[in-house]
């Protein structure tokens, strides 16, 4: 069997986790996000109990087993899911796994999330954010995007990522 890469998005909301994971599935990566999984099982509601969690999780889980077999992947991972580290082991042990976290300040987290109308996060205050930054700080990553820069500087960073990761 083959050994394929699977890159693990990580970061806050409104760090920029889409467009890196934009940047990677340009690069020839195929491409899937926890978030979609989050809005089938609980509509629009952002309420995520943990049962819910659990699906999403092993959803998330079959979804990869079924995208290695076509080639590397890179795969969105919402906030700071404390079962990312538990779904990286379960792949680690067929194939290489790497962490990228996105990384940008708060204030510019916070400009994000106001500016794409999210209702439920348009609430949060910039405390809020820089809690939930700090948080995400805190999970170990292979490797960190400063995502504060422009789209052209992110890209950079992505395809240094891409040719590290292919050496």
């Amino acid at each position: 069997m083959r050994m394929f890469k699977v890159v693990f998005i990580i970061g806050s909301r409104g760090s920029g986790k889409s467009t890196v994971r934009t940047f990677f599935e340009q690069a020839g990566f195929l491409g899937s996000s926890q978030e979609a999984k989050y809005l089938k099982y609980a509509g629009c509601s952002t309420r995520r109990t943990s049962k819910m969690r659990d699906a999403v999780y092993e959803e998330a889980y079959r979804e990869i087993r079924n995208l290695i077999s076509n080639g590397n992947v890179v795969y969105e991972l919402t906030g700071t899911d404390k079962r990312w580290p538990i779904l990286k082991d379960r792949i680690a042990k067929s194939h290489k796994v790497y962490s990228v976290k996105v990384d940008c300040p708060a204030n510019v987290a916070l400009k994000r999330v106001l500016a794409r109308g999210w209702d439920n996060l348009a609430r949060s205050s910039e405390k809020e954010l820089y809690r939930i930054q700090f948080r995400s700080f805190i999970l170990p990553s292979d490797f960190i995007i400063d995502n504060s820069g422009s789209l052209k500087d992110t890209q950079k960073q992505v395809m240094e990522i891409i040719r590290r990761i292919n050496d």
